[in-house]
């Protein structure tokens, strides 16, 4: 037998000293709340879906609370007897039960609150079977006889007389606690009787192996996966009773759920999210077999490279939220499938990409995602959202944040991936993973988001480089040869990628292009022509220019394939880049309906929006004109401004650069001009690069042209400052040969 706290209550500060009575109450109540059920005794309508302990209401001991708002309030006393005196524990749990009855609030969605309401809530006086007949029989069914009477029946009428007696001694009780309560007005019948439907005897025998124990249990079998863990389960419950009523708080099914979790008790997923569940495991299971696959090289067998910045992420301790930043191409996601792969035997890993939680395409679940998750409840887990920027619009990105911000406090570890510009440019990111950073080690720490928890990934190493790429690969041959400029391109994991991608079955003339490159346009420029204007060139063009459009406009890199943005005609051309690995296609919401398209890169995307939208090779100011028509595209595809630039710079001798340079910084919009000048900084590197800015007066042709070209040119002035100021915050020494430039 379980020992009782004291000998007439398990209520009130006895309550929190010891398990008893009132934590067996407790589990009683709990255990329909891990069932999903209602009470056993249909005291309150509804599923349990709270249950509380010591939560402050007058009738405090236990609470309970269902799914259709009703309450039911709980006073737990063993063996209550009907005592006559004021000081009874009888006349002290009525006179709680009045002033809850009479002057308490509670709580309800929308609203400050409510009154107690005898058609919905029940305020319960709960006993054991020690407690004598008087209470047990007498006082339980008077009460219920005289709440059911109709109106105008006296108090007292059809009552047997130990049923009156017992009456008699709780009427004096109620009608002394209610004329303290209401300045000396006495209830009248009708009150009383509508007090008294609200008002139940409990009686409940709550010993290991007593019926109702053993109901309890019964019930518990219908929450868990394995029923014959239902007596262990009883005795967590009682456990977290006593917790609560320390704590004066309230569980859930999902605290329930960990708790038992924690002692190896599995539970039944909730029933209102079953399916939800079971359509996020499936789209993660798939997710992360996607980023598996990624994350090796286009090579025979394919290739993984182990990453220190990996290890790093998979020891840092703590169940914090972190974002994972770097460069675009530097191998976010590849880091991030590490931790989850390395974490599945031993958690639930939930992978999602972030078009799966915002966006137009997002999951489809019968309840909000942030719901689902909440709801799902257990032991630890991890929750990786890959590609934060993937989604451009800044609803979209809130969306996301405010997920990640949701999940806080849950059993859920957020971890997420996004390129270090769109952070640094992102309150609500940062927001969402505030903290400090994981790592001291200055090559994975951006000190410019020092005050948010993330790691840095950066290039490969030539350590992780020479130890992955071996003879007889073809790759293995190209970086033996590269000159240095194109080794350093190499150790970008995306770069490293595309060369992969072009190394496998080269002739000797593709195999000196190749050793030719020393920049990203011009790797994206070489396996352009080979993997898109191989053949079809002007079909292909055509369909991947709507598609950036498309994509462009929604503000997200993926859109359906569908007029007007796929047309029928362009069926061989989908079919060839989707082969190519250009292109990827996706799942929609529905699995099956609808085909979802997207750039098999986010920087393939961000040169398609270069080369397709921004670019306009017959007139200087079709930049201009782009940026009018939408003012935030360079905070919206910044990557692709900076391409464009490095395309227009190598193009310079040929008139390519300087007239859509000046054209823009001749125009209002002041942010692209700065993207333009910020990655020209990082293109100069003589003097000389930068003469067109030195004509003098007499060369212009005019007042625009001259005032343009001084604009550009304190622009150039300004970005080199910040280069400067970054390098010195980050401890880096950025752009050096600039300053005796400008």
């Amino acid at each position: 037998m379980t020992s009782n706290i004291s000998a007439v209550s398990a209520g009130g500060s006895a309550g929190a000293s010891g398990v008893g009575f009132q934590n067996q109450v407790f589990a009683w109540a709990a255990s329909c709340l891990v069932a999903e059920a209602p009470l056993q005794l249909p005291l309150v309508a509804g599923n349990v879906v709270q249950v509380g302990s010591q939560t402050g209401f007058k009738v405090d001991d236990v609470a309970v609370l269902t799914d259709l708002g009703n309450g039911m309030f709980v006073q737990a006393k063993v063996g209550m007897a009907l005592g006559t005196a004021h000081d009874s524990p009888l006349a002290k749990a009525l006179k709680q039960a009045v002033n809850q009855y009479l002057d308490e609030t509670l709580p309800e969605v929308g609203t400050s609150g409510r009154p107690v309401d005898a058609s919905r809530d029940a305020i319960v006086l709960c006993t054991d079977h020690s407690a004598p007949a008087t209470v047990r029989e007498d006082l339980r069914q008077a009460l219920r006889r005289v709440a059911s009477q109709p109106p105008g029946t006296y108090i007292g009428r059809e009552l047997t007389g130990p049923q009156d007696a017992a009456l008699k001694v709780a009427l004096d009780h109620i009608q002394a606690a209610w004329g303290a309560a209401r300045a000396g007005v006495e209830p009248t019948d009708e009150e009383l009787r509508t007090f008294f439907k609200a008002l139940h005897v409990l009686v409940l025998d709550l010993e290991d192996g007593r019926k109702d124990q053993q109901a309890a249990v019964s019930t518990l079998h219908r929450g868990l996966v394995e029923p014959t863990s239902a007596s262990l389960a009883w005795k967590v419950l009682v456990e977290e009773g006593q917790a609560a009523s320390v704590a004066r708080q309230w569980r859930d099914r999902p605290a329930l759920v960990l708790a038992l979790a924690q002692q190896g008790i599995a539970t039944t997923l909730p029933s209102k999210h079953a399916s939800d569940i079971e359509v996020l495991r499936g789209r993660s299971a798939a997710n992360l077999r996607t980023l598996q696959e990624e994350a090796r090289l286009p090579i025979a067998g394919g290739l993984y490279i182990t990453r220190t910045v990996a290890m790093t992420l998979r020891e840092t301790a703590g169940r914090e939220p972190v974002l994972i930043v770097g460069d675009a191409g530097s191998g976010k996601s590849a880091v991030i499938q590490d931790l989850a792969s390395a974490r599945l035997g031993d958690e639930e890993v939930v992978v999602l990409r972030a078009s799966d939680v915002a966006g137009a395409n997002r999951l489809v679940t019968n309840a909000p995602l942030q719901e689902v998750l909440r709801a799902w409840a257990g032991r630890p887990g991890l929750v990786v959202i890959d590609g934060m920027d993937a989604l451009r619009g800044s609803e979209d990105r809130q969306s996301l944040s405010s997920t990640v911000a949701a999940l806080a406090g849950t059993r859920w570890q957020v971890v997420a991936s996004a390129r270090s510009f769109d952070t640094r440019n992102s309150q609500p990111l940062q927001h969402a993973f505030a903290g400090e950073p994981v790592s001291t080690d200055t090559s994975m720490v951006d000190a410019r988001l020092s005050a948010v928890r993330h790691l840095l990934v950066g290039d490969l190493s030539d350590d992780e480089l020479e130890q992955a790429i071996l003879d007889p690969m073809p790759l293995a041959a190209i970086l033996a040869e590269a000159a240095p400029d194109l080794r350093k391109l190499l150790r970008n994991p995306f770069n490293l990628r595309l060369a992969a991608n072009l190394a496998d079955q080269m002739t000797a003339g593709q195999h000196a292009e190749l050793l030719s490159v020393r920049s990203r346009v011009e790797l994206l420029g070489l396996y352009w022509a080979r993997r898109v204007h191989n053949e079809d060139k002007t079909a292909r063009d055509a369909l991947l220019k709507r598609l950036a459009s498309s994509m462009l406009t929604g503000r997200r890199l993926q859109t359906t394939a569908e007029e007007p943005t796929v047309r029928e005609t362009d069926s061989a051309a989908l079919e060839s880049l989707l082969s190519q690995g250009v292109l990827s296609a996706l799942d929609g919401p529905i699995p099956g309906v609808g085909r979802v398209l997207a750039f098999s890169h986010n920087i393939l995307f961000d040169y398609a929006a270069a080369i397709y939208v921004l670019y306009h090779p017959l007139d200087a100011a079709g930049l201009v004109k782009t940026v009018e028509a939408d003012p935030s595209l360079p905070l919206v595809v910044r990557p692709s401004f900076d391409l464009l630039v490095d395309m227009l710079w190598q193009a310079r001798v040929t008139g390519g650069f300087w007239p859509t340079a000046l054209s823009m910084a001749g125009s209002e919009h002041v942010l692209a001009s700065l993207a333009v000048a910020s990655r020209v900084v990082n293109l100069v590197h003589e003097p000389g690069d930068l003469l067109e800015l030195a004509v003098s007066a007499e060369g212009s042709s005019g007042c625009d042209e001259r005032l343009s070209r001084q604009r550009f040119a304190h622009q150039l002035v300004g970005a080199v400052r910040e280069c400067d100021a970054s390098a010195r915050h980050s401890r880096e020494a950025a752009c050096p040969e600039r300053r005796g430039i400008l």
